[in-house]
């Protein structure tokens, strides 16, 4: 008697903790394997190109100041006193004329701000300034091979002029700058920028980071760049120059306020004078008559005495604030910077 065969069915091989582990589980492991292995791979690709960002990298420092203003009180701060001549500017506008070109463009020109180059040309650039018409641009100064000759081009390569080192460089695109040849390595390419001291300005306002605290006292500032006592320097500058216009500014306001309560006190003067000519006048005439006019002309004579004593009042006092005003901006922290970049 025959027998059916029965087919062998193929039985996997599963080890006793995966049928004891539920499928979640394991799904879930092998999601951790996968990533742990995503990781591994970024890490391995992406370490190289991080350190050689990192060493390539320019440090930066931030230099930091605070400045102190006094903020006049809301009420009455047109009034021109000794102790307050009148509030300068409200707390916002503050911000807004330390950016102002008054400001900004001065320190540029002191500063240098208006000439780029790296950092290792910095002792050959020491004596770069510029005349009053300049080019700005790029270029390029190609020291020859002896180190003793120097050839002069625009960014698109247009000579601007070939000579020997001792002579003046770029002095016809505006540049007073004579430096030695020994300030750069025999055959180098020296690229530097020119900027227009408005653009300068911009860019120097734009690198600018300010703050104010809610009650408008207390100014704080702050720099950033490459170079660690060239930031300190600048933004040094920069708060000084600061506290220099605004009282400038305060001066022109006094000084305006002073010629305006003269002018008044002029005017009150001749109108005395001719009320009491007047009141003199009439005493002449006979008795009713002069009595009406007299009694009206006294008046009138009081009341402009007492303005007159008023605007001189005003005019002694304005003489006093213009002569012996403060600013109303002080430096309370000059600018430090932090010793790591």
């Amino acid at each position: 008697m025959d027998h059916k065969r029965t087919p062998r069915r193929m039985v996997e091989r599963i080890s006793d903790d995966e049928l004891t582990r539920p499928p979640a589980a394991r799904e879930a492991q092998r999601s951790v394997l996968r990533y742990t292995l995503l990781l591994a791979v970024a890490f391995l690709v992406g370490a190289p190109s991080a350190y050689l960002a990192w060493t390539n990298m320019e440090a930066s420092y931030t230099a930091e100041g605070t400045l102190w203003i006094e903020v006049a009180s809301r009420q009455g701060s047109n009034d021109v006193t000794p102790i307050r001549a009148g509030g300068l500017l409200e707390s916002s506008a503050w911000i807004d004329l330390l950016r102002s070109y008054q400001v900004m463009e001065p320190v540029v020109m002191d500063q240098r701000l208006y000439v780029r180059h790296r950092e290792e040309h910095a002792p050959a650039f020491a004596s770069f300034t510029l005349a009053e018409q300049f080019v700005p641009g790029a270029y390029e100064l190609r020291v020859g091979a002896s180190a003793e000759d120097f050839v002069l081009v625009t960014g698109e390569g247009a000579v601007v002029q070939q000579g020997l080192f001792e002579t003046p460089i770029g002095r016809n695109v505006g540049f007073r700058w004579t430096p030695s040849g020994d300030s750069f390595a025999p055959g180098a390419t020296v690229e530097f920028s020119v900027l227009s001291v408005r653009h300068a300005a911009r860019a120097l306002s734009d690198n600018l980071v300010t703050a104010m605290d809610r009650d408008g006292n207390f100014l704080s500032v702050r720099l950033t760049g490459p170079d660690r006592q060239e930031v300190a320097d600048v933004l040094n500058a920069l708060m000084s120059r600061y506290v220099d216009v605004a009282a400038e500014l305060k001066r022109s306001k006094l000084e305006a306020t002073l010629a305006t309560v003269e002018e008044q006190l002029q005017v009150m003067e001749f109108e005395l004078q001719r009320a009491e000519r007047e009141l003199e006048e009439v005493r002449e005439l006979q008795r009713a008559e002069r009595d009406l006019q007299e009694g009206r002309l006294s008046r009138r004579v009081q009341t402009t005495e007492s303005l007159y004593i008023e605007v001189r009042g005003r005019v002694e006092t304005a003489r006093l604030a213009a002569t012996g005003s403060t600013p109303d901006i002080r430096i309370l922290d000059r600018a430090s910077v932090r010793k790591r970049p």
